[in-house]
């Protein structure tokens, strides 16, 4: 690219990001509070996946900024190069964005902003930056150009207090005795406390979940800590104007890097904003090349969202008010019609920046709403088949991995980057947003893995989810991820041995057993030639949804999980070989494919997820159709379409009518 572009997410998530002692590192066998395993998946999708390897490669850069609804406090991470080197960052060079290392950089961070308020007495805007440098990665070394800086930021501008306020104050105060039914002592408790001190009692909950969660020996104690506390009873009015006042001041001071304190006085597309959200009816349209005539447009993009949660109504209402006042485009939309994870959607956004198609997808938007003459069909650029229409599909991912059994461990000091890779495929291929499961039964998802010597471990989407859940991990963390992959592999290796690559195939070498269409994409190898891949083919432009959903649909992707060197052994070649060699002989088309950005540490669940967001795009098999129809290697269409026989099957129903045959011989000597 010819100029330099940012693009800066920004999440909105719960709780106090400037308490320290919320941060534990070493806790991972438990859930992390307020999900800080969710917002470690988020820092790997932004600045470890396509999005980070854009800022490595040219000059681009790309940002993460978390902002707290407590304190309004922001961390941001960013990763670049040496520039002075001119060198590129690939994934061999960075250590993996493991749950303990970011959740350190994290305390680290809050701890050492806490320091710098504590020794500074005028009260204003702090900061604080912590480096972190993984041990084992040498800095100062030219052939590691990897940094990581985690930035804290606190606000601690004072609210003002005002007559209406302490009036409210004392007009809530709480009742002296506690009502005797559970369901009146909680919604006096809601209505009457501060949400600062609700979330502190967790009791900033729907009061359905409250009445579960407390009996009335614990409302009791949290009431008689209410009457104790002063600070629990504030008025209403008072409390939404200082965070909206807050979030304001936060949102203005994070536009203005890239907009200036002086605005312009019209609206320009040097700078944009996108709020995401799947209930936008706007669709992002960025499937098309023909955007990145207009990217260069764009010099920084910032994408707000919700982590973990919904932004809240009092929060898109201020980001609304900020970006008119600064004359910054602010664009509501969704990037597809499923809901996804927050870290899914960063994903997809990322790679679409990669792909230097997000800022012209943005102008584009904006320009239809300037217009004000687009209509539903037109925000739409793609069209999704009706609910009569789906068929369905299944996205079975085969994944070769470089350890033995003995090696598979949840021990955090023996964790690499292949434990965190197929943590990374698990959350990847097998979650779902609760909401999209429930609503959109379009793609199932499978996942196997087949380690070096052999031993396989096969994931199916609701047995693996529902097992953790019962375990009450239903937000696990990289360490019962792992746990729970170490019992399955104890329970495999417990059973009969068998082969681990027939066991992974056999359901789709027999018709009886699985009737539909089969592909197989093969992530194998560094392909220059674009004509035949999947994710340039959905950039095109075609139209391939009107053959996407023609019958029930399975896609078998097989991928080479990598060593942090970047290489895989003997071992894994000549398993890789046997699996593609079983899927010749089955008479399933396969075609090479590159990993989707293969130079980024997270490119192994990056392909997953494009492959999953092709689909909900109803694209995914319309293009496997299409490539197979127009230019099918070696077969024809009816080889495509494959014999669903193989030989132990055509010999099973040879037995068979030899037994019929038997039977009906001596029916007739009895007869006789």
């Amino acid at each position: 690219m010819d100029h330099k572009q940012k693009l800066t997410f920004v999440l909105l998530c719960s709780g106090n990001g400037a308490d320290s002692s919320l941060y534990r590192p070493n806790g991972d066998d438990k859930r992390y509070r307020h999900r800080q395993d969710a917002l470690v998946r988020c820092v790997a999708v932004t600045l470890f996946s396509a999005a980070g390897s854009s800022a490595n490669t040219d000059d681009r850069s790309c940002e993460l900024i978390l902002i707290y609804e407590d304190c309004c406090m922001k961390m941001s991470l960013s990763s670049h190069s040496r520039k002075e080197k001119q060198l590129t960052a690939s994934f061999v060079q960075q250590p993996p964005p493991l749950e303990k290392d970011i959740v350190t950089a994290w305390k680290q961070a809050a701890n050492e902003a806490t320091r710098k308020q504590q020794q500074i007495s005028s009260i204003g805007t702090m900061g604080s930056s912590f480096t972190r440098n993984q041990k084992g990665y040498n800095m100062s070394s030219t052939s590691n150009p990897f940094q990581l800086v985690t930035k804290c930021v606190l606000d601690e501008s004072p609210p003002k207090q005002t007559a209406d306020a302490s009036s409210n104050k004392s007009k809530n105060k709480l009742p002296s005795h506690m009502p005797a039914s559970k369901r009146d002592a909680i919604s006096t408790l809601q209505s009457s406390c501060s949400l600062e001190f609700l979330r502190s009692h967790h009791l900033n909950v729907p009061l359905a979940v409250a009445l579960k969660k407390f009996n009335k020996n614990k409302l009791q104690a949290v009431s008689d800590n209410a009457n104790k506390d002063d600070s629990a009873s504030v008025g209403d009015s008072h409390t939404q104007q200082s965070d909206s006042s807050k979030i304001k001041r936060t949102f203005r001071s994070i536009l203005s890097e890239a907009k200036g304190s002086d605005p312009k006085n019209d609206y320009s597309t040097d700078v944009l904003a996108a709020y995401l959200h799947e209930s936008c009816d706007s669709e992002l349209p960025c499937w098309s090349k023909e955007l990145s005539d207009r990217n260069k447009e764009a010099k920084h993009i910032f994408l707000f969202c919700g982590a973990v949660r919904d932004m809240t109504e009092a929060e898109n209402a201020s980001l609304s008010n900020i970006c008119e006042e600064m004359k910054i485009p602010l664009l509501p939309c969704r990037l597809g019609p499923v809901p996804e994870f927050t870290s899914k959607i960063i994903c997809v956004a990322g790679y679409h920046y990669y792909k230097g198609l997000l800022g012209g997808g943005l102008i584009k938007l904006w320009e239809r709403k300037q217009n004000q003459t687009q209509s539903h069909e037109m925000m739409n650029t793609t069209q999704h088949p009706s609910k009569d229409t789906i068929h369905k599909n299944l996205l079975h991912t085969i994944a070769l991995v470089p350890i033995d059994a003995n090696s598979l461990t949840a021990d955090p000091s023996k964790r690499c980057r292949v434990h965190w890779c197929m943590v990374r495929l698990c959350v990847c291929s097998l979650y779902r947003s609760k909401f999209a499961s429930t609503t959109r039964d379009a793609l199932d998802n499978k996942l196997s893995f087949i380690l070096q010597d052999g031993l396989t471990i096969n994931l199916d989407q609701r047995d693996f989810i529902s097992s953790l859940a019962e375990k009450h991990q239903a937000a696990p963390s990289e360490r019962q991820i792992l746990e729970e992959l170490c019992r399955r592999r104890d329970n495999a290796l417990s059973q009969e041995e068998c082969d681990g690559v027939n066991q992974v195939l056999s359901p789709y070498t027999y018709q009886n057993d699985h009737p539909g269409d089969v592909f197989a994409l093969d992530f194998s190898d560094d392909l220059h030639n674009t004509s035949k891949q999947v994710m340039e083919l959905a950039y095109a432009g075609d139209e391939y949804g009107s053959s996407g959903d023609a019958a029930d649909s399975t896609l078998l992707a097989v991928l080479e999980v990598r060593d942090q060197s970047g290489h895989t052994n003997n071992k894994m070649e000549g398993i890789h070989k046997r699996i593609i060699d079983a899927i010749t002989r089955a008479k399933i088309q396969v075609m090479t494919q590159s990993l989707v950005v293969s130079e980024a540490q997270d490119c192994e669940a990056l392909t997953v997820v494009m492959l999953q967001h092709i689909q909900y795009q109803s694209m995914l098999f319309g293009i496997l159709r299409h490539v197979l129809k127009t230019n099918p290697p070696g077969a024809t269409l009816s080889d495509v379409a494959r014999t669903k026989e193989s030989g132990r099957k055509r010999k099973k129903q040879k037995d068979d009518k030899k037994k019929k045959s038997k039977k009906k011989h001596k029916k007739h000597s009895k007869l006789r």
